[in-house]
């Protein structure tokens, strides 16, 4: 069977493209009302691959006028852009671990959903189980299950449990079996390094 992934609200016929114009009203009609179950990937990688991965199906979840949220179980060294794209951006919701978790010096203006990784975790299984929300990244849950101390089984516990119709991606550079079982789809990639510097709007 083939899904309409993430087609969400009823998008204003004049915000279409001229491609999905073509398409009879009801057709369309059709498709926004019929919403599938939610699904649960993974993109797995090094150099965060597939955490820039899921930016893209957020950027795409956004665009359809879903509502979408980004916990991050980890801290960026500095803000990164997703970050200040949530703080304009209503329907998108944004956590980090605080930096206080690794011993990075405090923001000036520290952002208002940086917590500790117990309440990081918290705010996930609360957004698991929240209807009004179309997908949400989970960024970095090696570092949860690793140094964070979540136990897996309770994070596959919450998964299993989550709304029927919320899309969920998670971001690792691996995940345990336990986990990895119970995706709809899988996708590890790798990159060459080619020895360059992060670059702004690339990678942070």
């Amino acid at each position: 069977m083939t899904h309409e992934w993430l087609c969400c609200v009823d998008v204003p016929y004049a915000t279409l493209s001229a491609a999905a114009q073509k398409k009879p009203a009801a057709a369309v009609a059709q498709r926004l009302a019929s919403t599938p179950p939610g699904q649960l990937l993974s993109f797995c990688g090094a150099e965060r691959l597939g955490n820039a991965a899921a930016l893209g199906l957020l950027l795409r979840a956004l665009g359809r006028g879903c509502t979408a949220a980004l916990v991050r179980f980890f801290c960026d060294p500095c803000t990164t852009g997703e970050e200040m794209f949530a703080l304009v951006t209503p329907s998108l919701s944004f956590y980090s671990l605080a930096e206080a978790q690794h011993g990075l010096p405090a923001s000036p203006a520290p952002h208002a959903r940086q917590l500790p990784m117990a309440e990081v975790w918290l705010q996930a299984a609360s957004l698991l189980q929240d209807r009004q929300l179309r997908l949400l990244v989970l960024d970095g849950v090696d570092a949860a299950l690793g140094e964070g101390g979540i136990d897996a089984e309770a994070m596959v516990q919450a998964l299993r449990q989550r709304s029927p119709q919320l899309h969920v991606v998670l971001c690792a550079a691996a995940l345990p079996p336990s986990l990895a079982a119970l995706c709809d789809a899988a996708c590890c990639q790798s990159l060459t390094p080619m020895g360059r510097d992060p670059s702004l709007g690339v990678d942070f």
